[in-house]
C-alpha cells in the first residue's frame, strides 16, 4: 500500500464525505481540521486527487495530495499503528 496525506482542503466537510465514500474506513485516516491519510494501491497523488474529486470539484478549489516518501512526528499511537499496517501490506 502506498499512503498519500490530504490537507489544505477548501471544503473540508464535503471532502470529507467524498473521502468516506471512496475510501473503506481501514484505508482512511481522520487527522481531523481537513486532514486525513489514506491507503491505496498503485496509484499516483494525481489519481487519489482525481478520485477524491479535488482535481475535478470546483467548489473544492483548494486541495493537497503528496504521497509519502518517509513520516516522523508526534501524534497517539493508534496513528503510527495504523501506518506501519498499511506500509507493511
Amino acid at each position: 500500500m502506498q499512503l498519500f496525506a490530504i490537507f489544505g482542503v477548501s471544503q473540508p466537510d464535503k471532502l470529507g464525505q467524498i473521502i468516506a465514500q471512496k475510501y473503506a474506513a481501514e484505508n482512511r485516516y481522520d487527522l481531523g481540521n481537513g486532514q486525513w491519510i489514506v491507503a491505496d494501491e498503485g496509484v499516483t497523488a494525481k489519481q487519489v486527487s482525481d478520485k477524491i474529486e479535488i482535481t475535478t470539484d470546483s467548489s473544492i478549489s483548494n486541495g493537497i495530495v503528496l504521497a509519502w516518501g518517509g513520516y516522523f512526528g508526534r501524534r497517539p499511537s493508534d496513528l503510527w499503528e495504523w501506518v506501519k499496517v498499511k506500509l507493511s501490506g
